[in-house]
């Protein structure tokens, strides 16, 4: 196997939910930003193939919505659904202006979730007390 693949692949599955959820919208803006430029230049079956993997992961976030957040996840499903299906439109119009209406929506959700995290990995950090001299005694 390609090690980098190895890599990507343990990566993903030793991810929290939280990171799981960053890494699939790194994924999708990345294999749009990549598919709006191959659409510039012509190259449509290496675009349908990143546009492709993009949706496959909106549908992956879309699966792992957990319903008993309300409105929150009919939310976040209306949204997923509508960018899947631009990606749709965008590919079988060959517009990539409509793929960068998706990246502009998905973009700001990295990083709200990115700070999120980092938030929630602060609170969980145990608080260190009084100095090192005092711990150790």
């Amino acid at each position: 196997m390609n090690p980098w693949k190895a890599y990507k692949k343990v990566k993903m599955e030793t991810a929290t939910p939280q990171e799981a959820v960053i890494l699939a919208y790194r994924g999708i803006v990345r294999y749009l930003e990549g598919a709006k430029e191959d659409m510039k230049r012509g190259d449509y079956p290496s675009c349908g193939e990143k546009i492709f993997r993009a949706r496959r992961l909106l549908s992956e976030l879309t699966l792992g919505l957990n319903d008993e957040a309300g409105e929150l996840a009919d939310n976040f499903r209306a949204l997923y659904n509508f960018c899947y299906r631009r990606t749709i439109e965008a590919n079988l119009r060959r517009d990539p202006a409509i793929l960068e209406e998706v990246i502009s929506l998905l973009e700001p959700l990295v990083s709200a979730w990115e700070e999120g995290l980092k938030a929630l990995k602060q609170e969980s950090e145990p608080a260190v007390q009084g100095s090192l001299e005092e711990q150790i005694a």
